[in-house]
């Protein structure tokens, strides 16, 4: 399973590599919802969320996955993203200070777009999430079966 597919909902900055795993769960294996301290309590959430959408006792397959914070795709184009930035800087600063040669100089850019990606993740909210090492799990849909009708 691959690690493209969208989470739905806050993000805070304990999803991510230092902190410890937060656990999602879907009914479609494309859109992921919560936010669970480990896979059961996923499993068990997307199995509640079938009750009454499905016919209770009915076998349905489900997914868990890894919360992962968006800024991750960031951090692997630091160097571009510090290049990119200090570019930026540098046109905009042009339009006021005339100048020969450039007016902005940073001599780390993987740093400082490290840097930037960091003040990203501590000062911006984020309402989406990457689900990563999506697992499959069969549950029983809950509920109590219809009574027939006699």
């Amino acid at each position: 399973m691959n690690s493209e597919t969208a989470g739905v909902g806050p993000v805070d900055a304990t999803v991510g590599p230092a902190a410890e795993a937060r656990y999602c769960y879907s009914t479609d294996e494309e859109t992921f919802y919560g936010d669970f301290s480990s896979r059961e309590d996923a499993v068990a959430a997307a199995a509640e969320s079938l009750e009454g959408q499905d016919e209770p006792g009915e076998k349905r397959k489900v997914y868990t996955a890894v919360k992962q914070h968006p800024t991750i795709f960031l951090e692997h184009e630091a160097s571009r993203i510090g290049e990119h930035f200090v570019e930026w800087v540098d046109e905009w600063m042009c339009d006021y200070i005339a100048a020969d040669d450039y007016i902005v100089r940073v001599a780390d850019k993987a740093a400082f777009g490290a840097a930037l990606v960091g003040l990203l993740r501590q000062h911006a909210t984020f309402h989406s999430f990457n689900a990563d090492n999506i697992t499959e799990h069969e549950v029983t849909v809950p509920g109590e079966p219809e009574k027939p009708n006699y």
